[in-house]
């Protein structure tokens, strides 16, 4: 078995003066006399960054405008200077902007080609606020062996409205490893469908960081804390959605900043999805989604299909998904644990546990279990917390009145992890080990996870065509069937101090396939329902189409020589 090498931009501070450059900022701004569509249509004359700024909308352009962008299937490249750094008119409630891309074709089929050839932190920004929607369709963008790779993305999306990124082609054409394609930052919802993310063979590229809980419920902060002070609802409408794409190679993402993001209905060619724990000031991800999409693995590649998620921070459903040639289906990860130097205090949460490289004990965790310092602030399987505030060495814990700024346990909620339904390819050459890896159980004994308590796992196994063993008894793990044949007896979670949940306990778990709901047991034989997948296609796919329909990706196994 191999380590799981995380894919990872540590760039938080960076992250953060992006999202104040949005808040505050001349850098948005910088061009808008430029800017000079007023009409609802606009066309731009070809794909050069000041064709393109000038038929973007102004202050005197109406609710409702769409952009053309010609196509450039040669690609046009944008040069040091030729940044856009675009703020939608407050005026413009509705803005697309499309380029010549088909509407039937996973990634537009490259018919308008940007290629980023800038020395700024992204070569395109778009920032909206709230209430407002932005679309940007059939474009293709395109990171060279010439291009200067960002930490902050090809593009960048702020703000606090609404997005869909769709049929874009997103690519790595001899940049090298290491490029990071776009970021969604402030407290931005929506999709990105049908587009195709081509990252570099078993390198180190990210295609989207999740940044989207920086400023969610009102929170000014840019740390995340507001997302994670506020409740997980899974299934609803306030996540970063990712459907009907194709990915290869790499990592799809990072997600960081309270970030809540859904993965469906993809097809992931050699590629997996990660959670980022906190850094610095900002916290962690917040809560991930993973179900019914495909995962082409390549056997013995021990970085990017060592397992489809890695994660380290919040909390996971994943579920329903067809696994190949993957080792394991989820990492959890905790890297408070390892001494990655970003924890060090003052300026960090620091160490969780006496144990590890740089040993606690963090006063910002519950240290029920001293050498562990189970439960660990924002750890995976745990969720909604008190609302902090400040930034250290000045930060402090608000809903319990700031008494101290060493830290205190935020009262994280238990949200367990949970896994069902997964299949996955078995016998030689699967190379399956585990549908919940812990990588902790073989370190020096740590258990800050254990099965039944932090993470749930499904009761039966796949053994190539259908799932097998002993049915759930409503004891241990998630079952799935029928309503009408959900056990009536349950066992609940550990509950006391550290194991409140945002309803009772949170235990077993029992998917019910005729209500397409998951039931939680929260209290001793009490189910209750917890989460039903939000709507799909997503809303904004089926409400926003200009033209055809959309095709669903091509289920293929790409290959490495």
């Amino acid at each position: 078995m191999g380590l799981f090498v995380r894919k990872e931009w540590r760039q938080v501070n960076r992250i953060k003066w992006v999202l104040f450059a949005f808040l505050a900022s001349d850098l948005f701004t910088a061009s808008a006399n430029a800017q000079s569509c007023t009409a609802a249509t606009c066309n731009a004359p070809d794909c050069t960054a000041p064709h393109v700024l000038a038929a973007l909308p102004n202050s005197s352009a109406p609710a409702t405008v769409v952009v053309h962008i010609p196509a450039c299937s040669a690609g046009t490249a944008w040069t040091t200077g030729q940044s856009l750094n675009y703020s939608v008119p407050s005026n413009v409630a509705s803005l697309t902007i499309i380029g010549a891309g088909s509407q039937t074709i996973t990634g537009g089929g490259d018919q308008t080609v940007i290629i980023d050839h800038t020395a700024a932190s992204s070569a395109i920004v778009f920032s909206i606020g709230a209430g407002q929607f932005l679309r940007v369709s059939g474009m293709t963008f395109e990171a060279d062996s010439g291009s200067t790779k960002t930490t902050n993305g090809m593009v960048g999306f702020g703000g606090k409205g609404t997005l869909r990124v769709d049929h874009v082609h997103f690519k790595n054409n001899g940049a090298g490893s290491g490029e990071l394609f776009g970021i969604v930052f402030g407290s931005i919802t929506g999709v990105f469908d049908h587009s195709l993310w081509d990252m570099v063979p078993r390198g180190v590229d990210n295609g989207i960081r999740v940044n989207n809980g920086q400023t969610m419920f009102g929170d000014a902060s840019g740390n995340g804390n507001g997302s994670w002070a506020n409740p997980t609802s899974p299934g609803s409408a306030g996540y970063l959605f990712f459907e009907d794409n194709i990915y290869n190679y790499s990592i799809s993402n990072d997600c960081s900043g309270g970030g809540r993001q859904v993965f469906r209905h993809n097809v992931f060619n050699d590629s997996s999805v990660q959670t980022h724990e906190m850094e610095g000031d900002g916290r962690g991800c917040r809560a991930t989604e993973i179900y019914n999409n495909t995962f082409n693995g390549l056997n013995g590649d021990n970085i990017n299909s060592y397992t489809i998620v890695g994660c380290r921070m919040g909390t996971c459903l994943v579920w329903g998904n067809v696994v190949s040639l993957y080792s394991n289906a989820i990492s959890l990860q905790h890297d408070r644990t390892n001494g990655h130097p970003f924890y060090n205090s003052p300026n960090g949460f620091g160490y969780c546990g006496t144990l590890g490289v740089s040993p606690g004990p963090s006063n910002w965790d519950g240290n029920i279990k001293a050498t562990t310092g189970y439960p660990c602030i924002d750890q995976p399987g745990r969720g909604r917390s008190d609302m902090l505030s400040g930034n250290f060495p000045n930060k402090c814990d608000t809903t319990i009145g700031c008494s101290n700024f060493t830290g205190s346990w935020p009262h994280n909620l238990m949200e367990p992890i949970y896994e069902w339904l997964n299949q996955y390819q078995v016998g030689a050459g699967g190379g399956w080990n585990h549908a919940v890896y812990n990588p902790d159980i073989s370190t020096a004994g740590l258990q800050i996870f254990q099965a039944n308590r932090d993470f749930y796992q499904y009761t039966l196994s796949w053994n190539g065509s259908q799932f097998t063993g002993t049915a759930f008894n409503g004891t241990v793990g998630t079952g799935s069937g029928l309503l009408s044949a959900r056990p009536s007896t349950c066992t609940a979670g550990m509950g006391g101090t550290y194991g409140a949940s945002p309803t009772g306990s949170f235990g077993v778990a029992y998917w019910a396939t005729d209500t397409n709901t998951l039931y939680i047991c929260t209290a001793t034989n009490t189910w209750t329902a917890y989460y039903t997948p939000y709507t799909y296609p997503h809303p904004l796919v089926t409400g926003s189409q200009t033209s055809g329909t959309p095709l669903p990706p091509t289920n293929l196994l790409i290959t490495v020589n």
